[in-house]
């Protein structure tokens, strides 16, 4: 909740305090630095930053979410508190992001989430079974049903990922590393 309320406060006030950058290149972008002098105080607002705090967010959604029911609703606050500020940095501000290839092919980890989401299953169940939850036998029955291979046959999965993730949304980690090399090679070819 601190990172939902106080976080947001803290840096407005701080961004208030702050001065633009003069005018550069698109690659740079343009920052706030405190008192026009010291570091920028809106470096966290980059596409790949954004995307790695998405993605850690969706991580704990699925792992603690069904323990902590409650903590569902924090984490959601968080999502929202940082979408608020992302866009009262562009807009309010006037923050402008580079636009290096790396943040045009930012992207949630598809990889990262499968994971988080097959390790959350088996701690759930683990938990589930060590403690000896009434609906145990459900809750097993549930994740048998939804990781299974045959989830694809019945579950919406594709229509879901073709309305929430498009083409270029995703990325896989090798696709990623793919691109950061080509913009290594890039400048030693010419």
């Amino acid at each position: 909740m601190v990172r939902a309320t106080v976080q947001p406060l803290m840096l407005l006030i701080l961004w208030h305090c702050s001065k633009l950058e003069m005018a550069r290149d698109d690659l740079q972008g343009r920052h706030l630095k405190l008192f026009g002098r010291w570091p920028k105080m809106t470096g966290s607002l980059v596409p790949l930053q954004q995307l790695s705090l998405l993605t850690t967010q969706v991580e704990m959604l699925i792992f603690w979410t069904p323990f902590v029911p409650l903590l569902g609703f924090a984490i959601l606050a968080v999502a929202l508190a940082n979408l608020f500020m992302f866009d009262a940095g562009l807009w309010n501000f006037r923050v402008i992001l580079p636009t290096d290839e790396m943040n045009r092919g930012a992207a949630i980890s598809t990889s990262y989430l499968q994971f988080a989401l097959w390790s959350g299953s088996f701690f759930q169940i683990w938990y589930a079974f060590g403690t000896k939850l009434f609906g145990r036998y459900a809750l097993l029955a549930v994740h048998i049903t939804i990781m299974g291979p045959w989830a694809k046959h019945f579950l919406p999965v594709d229509l879901a990922r073709r309305h929430i993730w498009t083409e270029h949304q995703t990325a896989s980690d090798v696709q990623v590393i793919e691109m950061a090399i080509q913009l290594d090679q890039e400048p030693n070819a010419s």
